[in-house]
């Protein structure tokens, strides 16, 4: 069986924080493990391994990301997302649980399954399974991890809902907001809960414009990391150098570096060119960070471009490069110093991946004891990382927003004017109104 870990995944620079521990024997796509013998994790941190390279995609290719910097916590949006489909039915859960990756072994047969085509109880298990160790007091790092639901006063919120998602999530019920009389106020007490749970790291999630009077419900996730280098860098050695971008055009930055005792791997892409893996424990080595990038030729120089890396980045690839880690001493690291803060709004980014129905004519009837109109109206992510020769410390935090939607609705419960027109020339063939539909 393999050692505990949780691992940071760094592209050649470009940074992705996966925040779940371990990694199971057998279990595919182990970018996100979890504690042997508990089935639920393991689905989870399958579905979390499957949605977390899916997202780095879709993000790397969409317009003003190419080319630049990546960071988000796929495990944060992962979260938030899970919590809103246990309110989703029909159409819209079943296009928010394939964008999430839900394992087979979670979906519902059955004269139900149109209506309700997840088993959701599995995935939430396997996420509680999951925070009760990341929040475990007895650990040499800070590693927690938040959730929160924000309610509109007055709104019937289903107790099913609300009970289900605090057993699981440890949300604490739900948080009865004035969205309709103080948005505004309400906006900067959600924002304030965020930067109370990731050290003041994550400021201002939720800018002025998301939340307004018609705003139902916010579901929040925050996740936070700080950890120490198992051996850290030498200050003394840093030195400020070349780094060298994809267009081969380069920069100056400091460059930390010395020589380890670690986990290396290698996989072969193509002919004479390989992705190498260097895993960077911190203390107590339950996580490490794993740095990807292409085998240096003997001149110190890679031809395997991380756009290239990228095109075989699927999470059953890079499941098999790191199980081709192995400890090698003497291994020379140099790493780049850097801290970055990068946010997204994520609506058309789960639209593109295969879940539109949520932002639009969504069915999140699950979630109140009356039917709504409510539809997703944001998917806010912030990310922060900073690494230096002591070590690493990240953020991330996700808001969901559902509002009640403003397309046109005609409600037929009450008195009505009707009539039946001939279209193309306009006559009015019938008409006439309701008063009662139970008298003649």
């Amino acid at each position: 069986m393999l050692k505990s870990m949780t691992r940071v995944l760094v592209l050649s620079g470009v940074v992705t924080l996966t925040t779940a521990m371990g990694s199971i024997e057998g279990t595919a796509g182990d970018l996100l493990a979890a504690e042997p013998g508990k089935a639920p994790t393991k689905l989870t941190v399958q579905a979390n391994s499957g949605f977390a390279v899916d997202l780095y995609q879709q993000l790397s290719k969409e317009e003003g990301n190419v080319g630049k910097n990546l960071l988000f916590s796929p495990y944060s949006i992962s979260s938030a997302l899970a919590m809103t489909m246990e309110g989703a039915r029909g159409q819209t859960m079943k296009e928010m649980g394939e964008v999430l990756h839900f394992p087979a072994q979670a979906q519902r047969t059955g004269g139900d399954a149109q209506r309700l085509p997840w088993e959701t109880s599995l995935i939430h298990t396997g996420f509680a399974q999951l925070n009760e160790r990341f929040n475990r007091k007895d650990k040499p790092y800070q590693l927690s991890v938040a959730n929160a639901l924000w309610g509109k006063i007055g709104y019937p919120w289903d107790p099913a809902y609300v009970d289900k998602l605090n057993k699981s999530y440890k949300t604490g019920g739900i948080f009865p907001m004035d969205f309709a009389g103080d948005p505004d106020g309400s906006r900067r007490y959600i924002n304030k809960w965020v930067e109370d749970r990731t050290e003041e790291r994550i400021k201002e999630l939720i800018p002025p414009p998301e939340i307004d009077s018609g705003t139902a419900l916010v579901l929040t996730n925050a996740i936070y990391f700080k950890g120490n280098w198992a051996r850290p860098f030498d200050k003394r050695r840093t030195r400020i150098l070349d780094f060298t971008r994809e267009d081969r055009s380069t920069v100056k930055v400091p460059i930390m570096s010395r020589e380890f005792s670690l986990r290396v791997g290698s996989a072969q892409l193509g002919r004479d060119n390989y992705v190498t893996l260097f895993e960077l424990p911190y203390v107590g080595e339950d996580l490490s960070m794993v740095l990807i990038n292409g085998r240096p030729n003997l001149y110190g120089r890679s031809n395997l471009s991380l756009k290239t890396i990228e095109k075989y980045l699927t999470a059953e690839n890079l499941d098999k490069w790191l199980r081709t880690l192995r400890k090698e001493d003497g291994v020379a690291v140099r790493l780049p110093r850097f801290k970055m803060e990068l946010e997204y709004k994520l609506n058309p980014t789960l639209k593109a991946m295969g879940m539109p129905t949520a932002f639009r004519a969504a069915d999140f009837n699950g979630l109140t004891t009356s039917p709504n109109d409510l539809s997703i109206s944001a998917v806010l992510h912030k990310g922060f990382i900073e690494v230096n020769e002591e070590g690493t410390e990240a953020a991330g935090a996700t808001a969901v927003m559902l509002k009640e939607s403003v397309r046109p609705k005609f409600d037929g419960s009450r008195p009505f004017i009707y009539l039946i027109r001939d279209n193309k020339s306009g006559s009015i063939l019938f008409m006439g109104r309701v008063m009662d539909p139970t008298e003649n």
